[in-house]
């Protein structure tokens, strides 16, 4: 998903060096990390590789991206927003525009995907914005967070028979 994204943001991907595959080390973890059935995680050890600002504004759209598709996910999984998880009657506060989450989420999403553009540059890729400059400098995200009002009904209600009639009123 992160290569067709930044594809499909019109950033350039290409090998940049053929043979940096040979260089990527993995870290070396303690003992400790070690499960009992016998899986070790091998993390890349990338602790060399820093983001320029403009890698960093691809890692926001990414996260952007990735929060979109996930929900898209849920929602065609018959989802909906809800005030606290709610895995037995399938809501989840998190659905809300990338905009709105809160930052612990947000932060969670980009350091995964942080991970994934530095994975890239590690193994040899080249990753280029189409507008270096437009892409430092842009709002990730043209969504204002005061277009968005959510509602939810904090009672469902089941009309087996008759008319469904319902009224809404919202004052701004």
């Amino acid at each position: 998903m992160c290569c067709r994204t930044l594809l499909a943001l019109g950033c350039h991907v290409g090998l940049a060096d053929e043979h940096a595959v040979e260089k990527v080390k993995s870290m070396k973890l303690s003992p400790t990390y070690e499960l009992s059935s016998g899986y070790k995680p091998a993390p890349l050890d990338l602790s060399h590789i820093k983001l320029t600002p403009t890698q960093e504004a691809m890692v926001d759209k990414l996260a952007e991206n990735a929060h979109n598709v996930w929900a898209r996910d849920r929602i065609r999984q018959g989802w909906t927003y809800g005030i606290q998880q709610d895995v037995k009657n399938r809501r989840n506060p998190r659905l809300v525009p990338y905009i709105l989450l809160d930052e612990r989420t947000k932060k969670s999403n980009k350091d995964s995907l942080r991970e994934a553009v530095r994975t890239l540059l590690g193994y040899g890729y080249n990753l280029e914005a189409p507008d270096q400059d437009h892409a430092a400098q842009s709002d990730v995200s043209n969504t204002s967070a005061e277009r968005f009002r959510i509602f939810r009904a904090e009672k469902t209600y089941c009309v087996n028979a008759g008319k469904w009639y319902f009224e809404l009123e919202i004052f701004f």
